[in-house]
């Protein structure tokens, strides 16, 4: 290898060591948050809600 290219390999080489030292972000990440826009089901199934749904007329 030429000069040049020892001293553009050695600064690369130094950036990778320095980008790797350093510590990473830590991104937080948002929890979806669930809504329920309907018939509760009280954790039924749709048959027991349908049959408890008839009953009632």
């Amino acid at each position: 290898m030429s000069e040049k290219q020892k001293t553009i390999h050695n600064a690369y080489c130094d950036y990778e060591i320095a980008k790797a030292s350093k510590t990473s972000r830590i991104y937080s990440v948002r929890a979806e948050v669930k809504r329920n826009h309907g018939i509760k089901t009280n954790n039924m199934s749709r048959a027991m809600l349908a049959q408890t749904l008839a009953s009632l007329f």
